[in-house]
C-alpha cells in the first residue's frame, strides 16, 4: 500500500512562470489554471495589490493582459543585483543577516495587512534581496487559496509549500504567519536554523494563531539577533476583519484523534456524529485539507432500502475509475455485471451475504490497486439511513474476509447519526 508522500514539483510544466529581461519582468499565468481560478479571481488579486502593496518593500504590475488565452502581467525590471530567495545559498549571508530580510518580510507583511491583503504563500521565486544591501522587493502572490492546488493535484508547488491556514477557503494573516516558519527553513535550511530562532519557529508552525501582528514577528527576531527596537506607530483596529479565522469546533482531543486517524493508513471505521450539518463540513473540509495532501473522497447519501448503500458505493467508485481507467473498462463491467446479478438473486429470495461479501473484497482487491493513490474516503451522509443489509456486509466482510487479506485504506466517515 502506498504511503503518505510529499508531492513533487513538476519541472516540465508550470502554471506561473516568470520571464526577465534588463528592461522588464512578466508573470505568466497559464490558461489552464482558468480549469481551477476563475480568471476574474486573480484579477481581483491584482487589482487589491495595487491598493496595498505602497512603498519600496513591492513591485507593482505596469499592465496586465489576456494572451491567446494566457494572462500576461507585465512588471517592472528588478533593480540591478537583486538576486531572488530561491539562490540566497549562491549570497553567503551571515544568520545575522538572514534576520534583516525577514525582518523586512514581517515590515511588508504588515503593510499589506493594513488592506487585508495576505499573500497566504510565501515562494521563494517570489522574493528578492540586494545582498549587499539587503532591501527586499515582493511580487503579488496571485492566488487566492492554495484549495485549488491541492483538491486538483496541481503540482506546480510541493503540498508543504502550502501553510496549514492556506489551505482553508479564505486566507488569512495566519497563514502569513505560519509562511514565515516556513521561510525561515527555506533560507536556513532546516538543519540549520539558529537556535534563537527556533522557539519562534515553532510557535509559527503550531500556534500561528496566537501572533496578531506581522510586526510582533519581527519584533521577536530583533530581540534574537539583538539588533536596535524599531518604534512602529501605534494603530487600533476595531473591524471583525481582524480576528483569526474560528478553528473547527471540536475539542483538541478529539481533532487529535480524527488526524490520526487520516493520517494512520490503517482499515478502520470512524463515527463523525453531529447534527449540525454546517460544523460537520468545518470540521471535516479543516482537517483533511490540512492533513491530507492527496486522497479520493466519495461522498455517498445513506438511504433505507434494501442494499441500496453499498450500491451507491459500488456506483460511485466504479463511476471514477471508468473515467481514470478506460484500458480497463471491460474488467470494470465484469465486476458491475456479477454486482447486479447477485443482486437479482436476493430479491427473488436466495442469501446471497457469503457470496456478496467475496464479491466486495475481490471488488476493492481489484480496483484499489490501480489508483495511484490509495486513500481512498468513503463519507456516508444521513447515516442513520444506513440500510440494515448493507452494514451487515460491511461488518461480515471486516469480521470474516478482509482481515487475513491484504488491508487497503478505504475507511468510512459517519457523517450524521452512526448506524446501529
Amino acid at each position: 500500500m502506498m504511503n503518505h508522500t510529499t508531492q513533487k514539483t513538476n519541472s516540465d510544466f508550470r502554471h506561473l512562470t516568470y520571464s526577465h529581461a534588463p528592461d522588464y519582468s512578466e508573470m505568466h499565468l497559464h490558461h489552464k489554471l482558468w480549469n481551477y481560478f476563475h480568471e476574474k479571481q486573480i484579477e481581483n488579486r491584482l487589482l487589491s495589490w495595487a491598493k496595498a502593496a505602497k512603498g519600496d518593500y513591492f513591485r507593482q504590475p505596469l499592465d496586465w493582459k489576456l494572451v491567446e488565452g494566457n494572462l500576461v502581467v507585465q512588471l517592472s525590471p528588478l533593480p540591478e543585483g537583486y538576486l531572488p530567495f530561491l539562490h540566497i545559498e549562491k549570497a553567503a549571508l551571515s544568520d545575522e543577516s538572514k534576520g534583516k530580510l525577514l525582518i523586512s518580510i514581517c515590515r511588508a507583511l504588515s503593510i499589506l495587512h493594513e488592506e487585508q491583503f495576505y499573500m497566504g504563500f510565501l515562494l521563494s521565486e517570489q522574493l528578492f534581496f540586494d545582498p549587499e544591501t539587503l532591501a527586499i522587493i515582493i511580487d503579488v502572490q496571485p492566488f487566492p487559496s492554495a484549495i485549488e492546488f491541492i483538491n486538483h493535484l496541481l503540482t506546480d508547488f510541493s503540498f508543504t509549500s502550502f501553510p496549514r491556514y492556506a489551505r482553508r477557503f479564505l486566507l488569512s494573516r495566519a497563514a502569513d504567519f505560519e509562511a514565515i516558519h516556513l521561510l525561515i527553513h527555506t533560507i536556513y535550511g532546516s538543519d540549520s536554523v539558529p537556535n534563537n530562532l527556533l522557539q519562534l519557529s515553532e510557535r509559527l508552525r503550531t500556534e500561528p494563531e496566537t501572533m496578531l501582528f506581522a510586526d510582533e514577528i519581527a519584533d521577536i527576531i530583533r530581540a534574537a539577533f539583538q539588533l536596535p527596537e524599531q518604534v512602529q506607530p501605534l494603530f487600533y483596529h476595531n473591524s471583525p476583519k481582524w480576528l483569526h479565522p474560528a478553528a473547527a469546533p471540536i475539542t483538541q482531543e478529539h481533532q487529535k484523534h480524527f488526524r490520526y486517524f487520516l493520517q494512520s493508513n490503517e482499515k478502520r471505521l470512524l463515527g463523525l456524529v453531529c447534527e449540525d450539518e454546517a460544523i460537520r463540513f468545518d470540521v471535516y473540509t479543516q482537517n483533511v485539507n490540512e492533513m491530507l495532501e492527496r486522497g479520493y473522497f466519495f461522498k455517498i447519501v445513506s438511504q433505507g432500502l434494501p442494499y441500496s448503500t453499498l450500491r451507491e458505493v459500488v456506483s460511485r467508485t466504479l463511476h471514477l475509475a471508468y473515467g481514470l481507467f478506460p484500458e480497463s473498462i471491460t474488467m470494470l463491467r465484469n465486476l458491475s455485471r456479477k454486482f447486479d446479478q447477485l443482486l437479482k438473486k436476493h430479491y427473488e429470495g436466495d442469501d446471497i451475504l457469503y457470496l456478496l461479501t467475496e464479491w466486495l473484497y475481490q471488488f476493492f482487491s481489484s480496483i484499489i490497486p490501480m489508483f495511484p493513490v490509495q486513500n481512498i474516503f468513503y463519507i456516508f451522509e444521513n447515516s442513520e439511513h444506513f440500510d440494515e443489509d448493507s452494514q451487515l456486509i460491511v461488518r461480515f466482510s471486516r469480521l470474516c474476509c478482509l482481515p487475513s487479506k491484504p488491508a487497503y485504506h478505504h475507511p468510512g466517515l459517519f457523517r450524521g447519526t452512526v448506524p446501529n
